[in-house]
């Protein structure tokens, strides 16, 4: 009998273990409406007292586009991250490479974050591009515009 309650609660306690780390269990948003549960690894990013708040909101945004863009557009912005090829092969467009300043840095703000926020073809672009309204906050969403623009402007500290 023991040994049966041993083989229950071991599973349990390796659930809930799984559970506290950021990116485990749901993603379905849970009981908000379908938003997106805090996601606690933004929280530990620290920074100097005397970085403005455009530098504050790039830095924020490099961590959201390394997690949930540079699959696609790449490390760098260059449109030549490591899911680019199945968007080419299966909508036959490439993604967009922000590093090319004569195309992307004339885009407007609002225009990068309606198309991180409702998807690509909200601005005419490919359906290749999701929508990541729902899974990102709107802080995520403006600081993931704020980086994408950042590549495209080399003037402007990332």
């Amino acid at each position: 009998m023991k040994s049966a309650r041993m083989a229950l609660a071991v599973p349990a306690v390796v659930l809930a273990a799984a559970l506290s780390f950021p990116g485990c269990g749901s993603r379905g948003g849970g009981s908000r409406g379908g938003l997106a549960a805090h996601d606690s690894s933004f929280v530990s990013v620290t920074y100097p007292h005397d970085r403005s708040s455009m530098e504050l909101s790039v830095a924020r945004g490099r961590i959201v586009y390394g997690r949930y863009c540079a699959v696609c557009h790449g490390e760098n912005g260059e449109g030549d991250g490591f899911n680019a090829y199945n968007v080419k092969s299966t909508y036959g467009v490439t993604p967009t490479a922000f590093v090319d300043s004569v195309a992307f840095a004339s885009v407007p703000a609002d225009t990068v974050l309606a198309a991180i926020r409702d998807g690509g073809p909200a601005v005419g672009k490919s359906r290749a591009m999701p929508p990541w309204g729902r899974t990102l906050t709107p802080g995520d969403v403006i600081d993931a515009g704020e980086y994408v623009r950042s590549l495209a402007h080399p003037t402007r500290k990332n």
